[in-house]
């Protein structure tokens, strides 16, 4: 007869055992996520922005890491850096790249105190100042959309756009048909849209432009499994066109309506300049290596190549900057501006996060006497963004600096006028996204005759906001304050 072997019970876990070794292991990693990534912090990043950094993961390691690992790594990775200067290559050693040389201004056409600031913009930029510009702002959201549809209408060799932006609304469906246009009529279309800016564009317009024989692309495209970027908030923020050569747009206008889809806040104050002249050889050579990064080809098309028409006396150069050679090539222009103003600063910006040195040199420069103005929403559309922007206004306004508060929506124009000089003006924003991650690109434009231009669009912005006072700020309730410049100490890595 066969016998069963006794059943033997279960181990029965203690309650209280299992507890323990989950707060243990719970233990563990919180301070192991402190130890491994204090000293990556530290060597990686500048002084604020480690700190920052380091509050969130010492207060709150698995959150702060989880973030670290998506927006706080290296700005770009391996893949991305290669393929950018394979494309710089390309370009600057293709067969019909112009000597832009032949196109500089004579030395006397530059004061002489302004010639280092130029100097500057060429060694961070890679682009000379060239001569033979005309530039015409466009502030009116729908006048730009109706002169860019009729410049790519006009078109008779090329179409090239490059936006952050690009909505599936009446001026995104209207520059879509446009494009459809000119590719049906065999005008070769190249067209660059963000990749999380510009989704849905990509998603709805894409397919139709392309059908129509359009070449349609994703900059900085983000994927989430695979991702050539170690950062997916690395945006290509440019604003681009460009039409046969000639005639470009760029500012701080994005492809879409003017609510942006953001029918709370109102109406989006931009300002485009339509260019002409050898600047937009400069421009082309910008679009061509963001294109080139993501087709890894030169286009071979001749007609992006043509000699440049001097159309006017306007001297300027573009300065592209994003990561990597032109690493911080704005933010170092910027400050440089600021320090060689002598009688007036004005600046009109949709976010205002500077940096340490970008207060500072706001600050001695109005310390000095120099009349400091600075024009931003009052309302902007980002919360976090603007109660950190906020934590920054008692130290502006006791050196001196004016603020002021747009009250006609949100004030998007990115513009710089200094004295009776120069201009820098873009799509950059006066913030440390603008400063280090994102592609920009702004234009140096010299001469009293551009200022006076660009001081009048800056005039009607100052005559629809309000000044804000010190003892406004002051009033401000302590527990409010504190809401501030906690958020402040968030604001390098905003």
């Amino acid at each position: 007869m066969l016998t069963l072997p006794p059943a033997v019970d279960a181990p029965v876990v203690d309650p209280v055992t299992l507890g323990t070794i989950l707060a243990i292991l719970y233990l563990i990693a919180d301070w192991g996520i402190r130890i491994v990534l204090i000293p990556v912090v530290i060597r990686r990043h500048r002084i604020g922005e480690a700190l920052a950094w380091l509050c969130l993961i010492f207060f709150q390691p698995f959150i702060g890491a989880a973030v670290y690992f998506v927006v706080g790594r290296n700005v770009l990775g391996r893949k991305r850096i290669a393929q950018h200067d394979h494309a710089a290559r390309l370009v600057d050693t293709h067969e019909h790249r112009l000597n832009q040389r032949e196109h500089a201004p004579n030395p006397d056409e530059i004061p002489q105190n302004r010639r280092d600031l130029v100097r500057l913009a060429r060694s961070l930029g890679r682009m000379p100042l060239v001569r033979g510009n005309d530039a015409q702002f466009i502030g009116d959201t729908q006048e730009f959309i109706r002169q860019l549809i009729e410049t790519i209408d006009s078109a008779k060799h090329h179409v090239h756009l490059l936006y952050y932006i690009m909505r599936r609304d009446d001026s995104g469906e209207r520059l879509c048909q446009a494009v459809e246009r000119a590719a049906q009529r065999g005008v070769h279309c190249r067209i660059l849209l963000d990749g999380v800016g510009s989704r849905t564009a990509l998603e709805v317009f894409g397919p139709r432009m392309r059908k129509a024989g359009a070449e349609v692309r994703a900059a900085l495209p983000v994927k989430l499994l695979r991702r050539q970027f170690a950062r997916i908030d690395v945006r290509n923020h440019r604003k681009l066109a460009i039409i046969d050569g000639h005639i470009a747009f760029t500012g701080s206008h994005n492809a879409c309506d003017a609510d942006y889809g953001k029918t709370t806040v109102g109406e989006w104050v931009d300002l485009t300049a339509r260019l002409t002249g050898p600047i937009v050889y400069q421009l082309q050579l910008t679009f061509l290596e963001d294109w080139v990064t993501e087709t890894g080809e030169v286009p071979n098309d001749p007609s992006m190549f043509i000699t440049p028409e001097y159309t006017g006396d306007l001297p300027m150069q573009s300065v592209p900057s994003g990561p990597g050679e032109r690493s911080e090539a704005f933010h170092n222009i910027a400050v440089s501006a600021i320090n060689e103003a002598e009688h007036a600063i004005i600046m009109t910006t949709p976010y205002l996060i500077p940096d340490e040195p970008s207060v500072l040199a706001l600050r001695l420069r109005a310390l000095a006497g120099v009349r400091t103005v600075i024009i931003i929403p009052e309302k902007p559309d980002q919360r976090l963004v603007a109660a950190a922007a906020k934590a920054y206004y008692e130290e502006l306004l006791q050196a001196g600096v004016e603020i002021y508060l747009f009250q006609g929506g949100i004030l998007h124009a990115k513009t710089f006028t200094i004295d009776n000089s120069f201009v820098l003006f873009g799509s950059a924003n006066f913030d440390r996204r603008s400063f280090r991650l994102n592609y920009e690109l702004n234009l140096l434009m010299i001469g009293a005759p551009v200022v006076k231009a660009l001081h009048a669009h800056q005039m009607i912005y100052k005559s629809q906001s309000r000044r804000l006072t010190l003892d406004q700020v002051e009033a401000v309730p302590h527990w409010r304050q504190l809401m501030y410049h906690s958020a402040k100490l968030f604001s390098p890595v905003l």
